[in-house]
């Protein structure tokens, strides 16, 4: 037990039962220290881009088979490219392609993944790579879906983190302290669907259907919000806007609107 000791601040004990294992600083709070430490504000090292999602004109089955008729003709110029380095430096890589669609309830997103052939400039153990996966995230407004993870002062409004595999696999990833309910019941809503079309070369497609109204948005209401895609490809880590860390990062990052 706690015994008087030279070494011990007071004695006796001056804190209560409840007291006991909790952690003392003035002034702390788990999303004061979020602000400082996840989110302290990183610089631009990328041009800003922007995108205005198109309301959906016709039926989507999320399959992992981006359909022409689904996706604009699958017409790259329409698409966003998925093509900068993560850290903002040039370095080259197989191109993804990404379509955004929405209605009153539904984000849509396909993406076409280019073929990532093993080269002999490649770290050996590239060779066997087999974990590709594609990352959305969007900024959100406040709500009562982000009660009690995020603060208005934030650099952005909460941001959600969506990232599909190409085995079909989706994950929410919770990087600020979201209820672990609130996490697995977004997962359970996204429909997600995968396609690899080469294996080998890492060619693959997928689909993806976020509840909108689940991550707080009313596209009707929505101006211009932050958004980044990411790609990890067995050539490395690339995103539609390079912000210079984590494709998460989105003080910095493109930006899009729900064209009306």
């Amino acid at each position: 037990g706690v015994y008087q000791d030279s070494l011990r601040a007071t004695w006796p004990i001056k804190r209560t039962k409840n007291d006991i294992g909790r952690y003392y600083k003035a002034g702390w709070t788990p999303l004061a220290e979020l602000k400082k430490t996840v989110m302290a504000p990183l610089g631009r090292v990328s041009k800003v881009l922007e995108y205005d999602i198109t309301r959906r004109k016709s039926g989507i089955l999320i399959d992992g088979n981006l359909g022409k008729e689904e996706w604009a003709g699958l017409d790259r110029s329409k698409s966003m490219v998925v093509e900068q380095y993560y850290t903002g430096d040039k370095k080259e890589g197989p191109k993804s392609y990404a379509w955004l669609q929405y209605d009153e309830k539904y984000l849509y997103v396909g993406v076409y993944n280019e073929p990532d052939p093993f080269t002999e400039a490649m770290p050996p153990q590239h060779k066997d790579f087999k974990n590709p996966f594609v990352e959305v995230d969007i900024e959100s407004l406040m709500g009562s879906h982000s009660r009690g993870w995020w603060i208005d002062d934030m650099a952005t409004g909460p941001i959600y983190i969506m990232t599909g595999d190409s085995e079909g696999r989706i994950t929410v990833t919770n990087k600020f302290g979201m209820p672990h309910q609130q996490v697995k019941k977004l997962e359970g809503m996204i429909e997600y669907k995968a396609t690899v079309l080469n294996r080998e070369n890492i060619e693959w497609t997928c689909e993806m259907k976020i509840p909108l109204a689940e991550i707080g948005i009313n596209p009707a209401n929505a101006d211009r919000l932050s958004f980044n895609i990411g790609t990890y490809k067995r050539s490395g880590f690339f995103a539609w806007v390079a912000t210079g860390s984590s494709f998460w990062r989105l003080e910095n990052p493109g930006f899009i609107r729900f064209a009306r």
